[in-house]
């Protein structure tokens, strides 16, 4: 995406086929506030191993927690448009088959989302939104 990304510590087991990820961060592109547009304070990815070379790879549990996404919007345009006309250009390579994913769980706990319009000759228009699930 050319910006920098950030990883607290990660956890990878191969034969339990899961992933955990602590405080992983990308950072916004040029032009645009310091800071990161996507802030994940945990992550966990449970597959079931033996699916995984499989046409479905079936994903058992997919947690996000403290989850925070800045959408910021200047000069005519936004970071996050920024950022996928990066992502469109990156070429993974060739494959002819395809893959799918099946996920039996996804749990998204404590998200924010943080909105600011700067409008030139105006102030900059900033909104909090916060969710969090209940106990």
């Amino acid at each position: 995406m050319g910006v920098d990304t950030h990883l607290g510590s990660a956890n990878l087991a191969l034969s339990a086929g899961s992933l955990e990820l602590n405080i992983f961060e990308i950072d916004n592109p040029a032009g645009f506030d310091d800071g990161e547009p996507i802030t994940i304070n945990y992550g966990m990815l449970a597959v079931n191993s033996g699916s995984v070379f499989a046409h479905t790879v079936e994903v058992d549990s997919l947690v996000l927690q403290g989850v925070k996404v800045s959408l910021e919007h200047t000069n005519g345009k936004s970071n996050y448009s920024v950022l996928m006309d990066r992502m469109a250009t990156v070429d993974y390579g060739s494959s002819d088959s395809k893959t799918n994913l099946r996920f039996k769980k996804i749990s998204v706990s404590d998200i924010k989302v943080v909105a600011s319009v700067t409008v030139p000759g105006k102030s900059t228009l900033r909104r909090l939104l916060h969710w969090r699930t209940l106990p």
